[in-house]
């Protein structure tokens, strides 16, 4: 970023945006993206906003009021559920925008997510993709390699169950078929919620394994737990806690950590979130079971079968489509869309 903000119309800037990540993302998610984005080119429109330069905090207020009244043109009472993935896109739109100079420097922070009722954040809370790619981005970027990093994008790319990430061995990854190998080892501590049914193969991408590799090499502490074996994720005293690894995880979440930044107006360092005991209070952090919910949303909306997510994520095809599939219904149908064209 220059510096120097650059005319550009609503419309124009969304094209730019579309057109970066049509390569980057499944059909689905391209086209639910595009729906939401070109919904507030309308609106800017609507508004007589011709230069995206223009935007101000709060004119983006205005812009969250209108979706809580109006988003579904004709249902006036969109769930908060609903209106946050909404504005999540767009609050990620703006990220680039910020790239590309076409609005001031930090104007997506200014973003103002709804209030959502504890219960209702509870049942419904999954990790958004665009926020998943922010922050894997800004870990890849500053802390390449970390434990954060290799923890965080293990948990995202395989949705697996946080002590099943525990109970992985250093021997248990295949650097040269990028595989990782899931055991059920009760009688060293580290059994599997399934038991011998949760066992199973996990591929990897080369970007994964790269990264774990760079984390083995040169982060992970060298030693062993009480049994002789090797942990993947390791404290200098062995073998962690999963208490330890959610901590981790919700510290790679925050955004004082991995950006140096903070959108909720806390200073860095006197951040009242950015202790062991409360990072979790963070407004941008999910719980790790979310990261769990977000990763099994993501396969589902790049059109991959359940029964391949299931296997991948231990879990059966009733409890995936109860209580992890978070896609809404157009999310859904634009997946069958691929299979099935018009619908």
């Amino acid at each position: 970023m220059s510096g120097r903000l650059e005319p550009i119309e609503p419309r124009n800037a969304v094209e730019m945006y579309l057109e970066k990540r049509e390569p980057e993302v499944a059909e689905s998610t391209y086209y639910s993206q595009k729906t939401r984005l070109t919904k507030f080119a309308n609106w800017c429109d609507r508004e007589g906003i011709e230069n995206l330069n223009n935007l101000t905090g709060r004119l983006l207020h205005q812009y969250v009021i209108h979706l809580q009244r109006y988003f579904t043109e004709g249902d006036a009472d969109p769930s908060p559920m609903t209106v946050q993935t909404r504005l999540s896109t767009v609050r990620v739109f703006l990220r680039f925008c910020e790239d590309i100079d076409a609005v001031p420097e930090g104007m997506s922070d200014k973003v103002s997510l709804p209030d959502i009722d504890p219960e209702d954040r509870r049942r419904n809370a999954y990790l958004h993709s665009d926020d998943a790619d922010h922050i894997l981005k800004q870990l890849r970027k500053r802390y390449y390699g970390s434990r954060e990093h290799a923890l965080f994008r293990l948990a995202w790319r395989t949705a697996a169950r946080i002590g099943t990430l525990r109970g992985l061995d250093v021997g248990d990854l295949d650097g040269d078929e990028n595989r990782l190998t899931v055991q059920h080892r009760p009688e060293t501590d580290t059994p599997l919620k399934n038991k011998q049914r949760g066992e199973r193969v996990i591929a990897l991408t080369d970007d994964t394994v790269d990264v774990l590799t760079e984390y083995i090499e040169y982060h992970r502490q060298p030693v062993t737990d009480e049994y002789g074996r090797e942990p993947l994720f390791t404290t200098e005293n062995g073998r962690p806690a999963k208490t330890t690894l959610r901590g981790t995880l919700y510290r790679a979440q925050l955004p004082c950590f991995h950006s140096n930044d903070c959108p909720h107006g806390q200073g860095i360092v006197e951040c009242d979130y950015n202790t062991d005991k409360q990072r979790h209070n963070c407004p941008s952090t999910v719980k790790p079971h979310s990261i769990r919910r977000g990763g099994v949303t993501k396969f589902l909306s790049d059109g991959i079968p359940e029964t391949a997510v299931g296997d991948r994520a231990d879990m059966t095809q009733d409890v995936l489509s109860e209580h992890y599939d978070a896609r809404s219904p157009t999310e859904k149908a634009e997946v069958r869309r691929q299979h099935f064209g018009d619908e």
